[in-house]
């Protein structure tokens, strides 16, 4: 007795002296056991610690420790003859209080082969599943050896530091909790956090925080425990009975349920590509029926097409091959101009117009070198944008290259709920036909040169002797 009281007074001043020095700490929980369930045989009370940095598992909720696991905790006291104070505080500290026998268990603890020379730990108390945190447009990030040369967030003391520590390729950054880790990553301060999701995804939706994800699998999967002292089975057996109790009464499932995180929904990498897939195939079936109209106007043939229910990726390998095929130009782009399709006659004509090589993504205003060409096209673009649909004549392309008349078609490229997210373009080079008009003016301009330069007068009739034109001679004689 006199043994433990002296334990309890050397843990009160270590605790006064971490709030002193750092930071506030929970107020101690005393969880006085129920006479009804438990006659307690020892008077001796329990100390329980936990991390005060993973909401929802363990948190400060002012001075007070709160959390699933501090709930669970709670219900097991009920049936442990001793009474038990939880007290949620640093984790590297708090470790070493149980480690040294200063305190009796670590609430929320994962077990690990190092941990197993220290601790002897409980049946299996909650499931964990440590994830990779990114910013939300970061792609190809996928398991530890992704993870080499990024700067990833960890808790100082926690499983993934030791997890990822093991790599020296990994540079490891300790942050001061999970919501500042979380800032620091939306900020590029760091590439990544790793963290079980219940936390993770918790600290997100609680504090409204945006654009971050959950990238691939999690790097481990695991149940955590409770530690106590290596040695102290006595501790263990009653914690281990306890455990059993409240998971066959159901107390353990409702209080998870009590504790379920507010949902946030993550984009996987599969998710964001059949995202963009779906996108890509609702441009190329409107390029498909605009590039149907195309053909039929020009060529006055009446062409019906059924429709054809076939697997995505075949669907998508047809319309491409469809765009392809024809003579026009065919592109699309999004909101921001950038492209999102083109056929290699559209890339052909861009080549030897403006000397570039065109990629997806890339802006279609960014590659026209002549101010006037890209003047004109931002300004299609815009009407098409606003859901107008137009076609306009106009040349195109550096004097010193080539420079050709094309005849465009803007049509926007609509949601089914009527949204604007893009154009398609069809454009037909006119370049001879617009030569030979140009050309025909030009006769007619010196034929009529020609007529007024003649002192005699000329007319032109229809069959029915009208007058049609005539040279001034003429035109003075009438």
């Amino acid at each position: 007795m006199k043994k433990r009281l002296e334990m309890s007074l050397v843990l009160l001043v270590v605790i006064t002296a971490i709030v002193v020095a750092c930071a506030p700490i929970a107020q101690p929980t005393p969880i006085p056991a129920t006479r009804a369930t438990v006659e307690p045989s020892i008077s001796t009370q329990l100390f329980f610690l936990g991390n005060k940095n993973i909401v929802p598992v363990v948190y400060l909720d002012g001075t007070s420790p709160s959390g699933v696991a501090v709930d669970l905790v709670h219900a097991l006291a009920k049936h442990i003859p001793q009474p038990i104070e939880i007290i949620a505080m640093d984790w590297t500290v708090a470790q070493a209080l149980v480690a040294r026998g200063e305190a009796d268990a670590l609430i929320q603890i994962n077990v690990t082969e190092e941990r197993k020379k220290i601790y002897d730990f409980s049946e299996p108390f909650l499931e964990s599943h440590f994830s990779i945190f990114t910013h939300s447009d970061v792609m190809g990030i996928s398991g530890i050896s992704s993870l080499r040369g990024l700067r990833i967030g960890v808790e100082a003391g926690g499983l993934p530091q030791q997890l990822l520590g093991q790599d020296p390729q990994i540079r490891l950054t300790v942050i001061p909790n999970f919501l500042e880790g979380f800032r620091s990553l939306n900020d590029g301060a760091i590439d990544a956090v790793v963290v079980d999701y219940r936390v993770g995804s918790y600290v997100l939706a609680q504090n409204g925080i945006r654009n971050i994800k959950v990238t691939g699998d999690p790097i481990q999967s695991s149940y955590s425990s409770i530690a106590v002292k290596k040695g102290n089975t006595k501790l263990l057996n009653e914690i281990n009975h306890a455990l059993q109790i409240i998971k066959s009464d159901g107390t353990y499932q409702r209080i998870l349920n009590n504790w379920a995180p507010t949902e946030v929904v993550f984009e996987t990498q599969q998710q964001i590509t059949e995202r963009n897939y779906r996108a890509t195939t609702l441009i190329l079936l409107t390029l498909l029926l605009i590039t149907v109209i195309w053909i039929l106007t020009i060529n006055k043939q009446l062409t019906k097409r059924k429709a054809t229910e076939e697997e995505l990726r075949r669907q998508y390998s047809t319309l491409r091959g469809i765009i392809e095929s024809t003579n026009a130009l065919v592109f699309s782009v999004d909101r921001q101009y950038r492209y999102t399709s083109f056929n290699k006659g559209h890339a052909a004509v861009i080549q030897a117009l403006y000397g570039v090589e065109i990629e997806l993504s890339h802006n279609l205003l960014d590659y026209m070198t002549v101010s006037e060409d890209r003047e004109t096209a931002k300004r299609n673009l815009d009407r098409a944008l606003t859901g107008e649909q137009l076609v306009e004549e106009a040349y195109s392309g550096d004097e010193l290259r080539s420079r050709q008349y094309f005849q465009v078609s803007h049509s926007p490229i609509k949601t089914e709920t009527g949204e604007v997210i893009g154009v398609a373009v069809l454009a037909q080079d006119m370049t001879e036909r617009k030569r030979a008009e140009n050309e025909l003016l030009e006769s007619e301009k010196l034929l009529r040169d020609v007529l007024d330069t003649l002192p005699v007068g000329v007319w032109i009739t229809d069959k029915h002797g009208n007058i049609l034109r005539g040279n001034q001679a003429g035109q003075r004689i009438w």
